[in-house]
Protein backbone atom coordinates (compact mmCIF):
# COMPACT_ATOMS: atom_id res chain seq x y z
CA UNK A 1 0.00 0.00 0.00
CA UNK A 2 1.47 3.72 -1.08
CA UNK A 3 1.74 5.97 1.68
CA UNK A 4 -0.91 8.37 0.08
CA UNK A 5 -3.61 5.29 -1.03
CA UNK A 6 -7.20 6.17 0.32
CA UNK A 7 -9.91 3.62 1.57
CA UNK A 8 -11.98 2.63 -1.41
CA UNK A 9 -15.74 1.17 -1.57
CA UNK A 10 -15.88 -0.52 -5.34
CA UNK A 11 -19.13 -2.38 -4.65
CA UNK A 12 -21.31 -2.67 -1.44
CA UNK A 13 -22.94 -6.00 -0.91
CA UNK A 14 -26.42 -4.95 -1.46
CA UNK A 15 -25.75 -4.22 -4.85
CA UNK A 16 -23.56 -5.79 -7.88
CA UNK A 17 -23.00 -2.23 -9.64
CA UNK A 18 -20.05 -0.46 -8.82
CA UNK A 19 -21.20 1.89 -5.93
CA UNK A 20 -22.78 5.67 -6.76
CA UNK A 21 -22.81 6.77 -3.17
CA UNK A 22 -19.08 8.65 -3.68
CA UNK A 23 -17.60 10.23 -6.75
CA UNK A 24 -14.81 7.55 -7.62
CA UNK A 25 -11.55 8.62 -9.52
CA UNK A 26 -11.50 7.13 -13.18
CA UNK A 27 -8.91 4.50 -12.45
CA UNK A 28 -11.32 3.34 -9.37
CA UNK A 29 -14.11 3.42 -11.47
CA UNK A 30 -12.38 0.96 -13.74
CA UNK A 31 -11.05 -1.13 -11.25
CA UNK A 32 -14.78 -1.01 -10.07
CA UNK A 33 -16.44 -2.02 -13.25
CA UNK A 34 -13.39 -4.41 -13.55
CA UNK A 35 -14.53 -5.86 -10.09
CA UNK A 36 -18.54 -6.15 -11.24
CA UNK A 37 -17.31 -8.25 -14.39
CA UNK A 38 -15.66 -10.13 -12.02
CA UNK A 39 -18.26 -11.03 -9.40
CA UNK A 40 -20.59 -12.17 -12.38
CA UNK A 41 -17.96 -14.64 -13.63
CA UNK A 42 -17.11 -16.12 -10.30
CA UNK A 43 -20.92 -16.99 -9.71
CA UNK A 44 -21.35 -18.66 -12.93
CA UNK A 45 -17.88 -20.56 -13.03
CA UNK A 46 -18.88 -21.41 -9.35
CA UNK A 47 -22.25 -22.98 -10.62
CA UNK A 48 -24.24 -20.47 -9.02
CA UNK A 49 -23.27 -21.69 -5.33
CA UNK A 50 -21.42 -19.13 -4.06
CA UNK A 51 -20.77 -14.51 -4.63
CA UNK A 52 -18.28 -12.68 -3.63
CA UNK A 53 -19.21 -8.92 -2.70
CA UNK A 54 -18.44 -5.88 -0.66
CA UNK A 55 -14.86 -5.46 -2.83
CA UNK A 56 -13.41 -2.37 -0.97
CA UNK A 57 -9.70 -1.56 -0.47
CA UNK A 58 -6.36 0.29 -0.43
CA UNK A 59 -4.40 1.29 -3.73
CA UNK A 60 -4.07 -2.60 -5.31
CA UNK A 61 -4.88 -4.02 -2.30
CA UNK A 62 -8.45 -5.85 -1.32
CA UNK A 63 -9.79 -6.36 2.11
CA UNK A 64 -12.40 -8.22 3.66
CA UNK A 65 -14.36 -9.30 0.68
CA UNK A 66 -17.94 -10.94 1.62
CA UNK A 67 -18.72 -14.50 0.39
CA UNK A 68 -22.33 -15.21 0.16
CA UNK A 69 -23.52 -18.88 -0.48
CA UNK A 70 -26.48 -20.99 0.99
CA UNK A 71 -26.77 -23.87 3.51
CA UNK A 72 -27.20 -26.38 0.80
CA UNK A 73 -23.76 -25.64 -0.51
CA UNK A 74 -22.44 -26.60 3.15
CA UNK A 75 -24.61 -30.32 3.39
CA UNK A 76 -23.45 -30.47 -0.67
CA UNK A 77 -20.08 -30.47 0.21
CA UNK A 78 -19.73 -32.63 2.91
CA UNK A 79 -21.71 -35.40 0.75
CA UNK A 80 -19.17 -35.06 -1.93
CA UNK A 81 -16.29 -34.57 -0.03
CA UNK A 82 -17.20 -37.27 2.87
Amino acid sequence: MESGDSFVKYIHNGNANPTTEVQLSEADHLKAQFLSGLQHLQFQKLHLMAYVSDFQGFGDLLTDPQVMTSPYVLSSFHVHNG
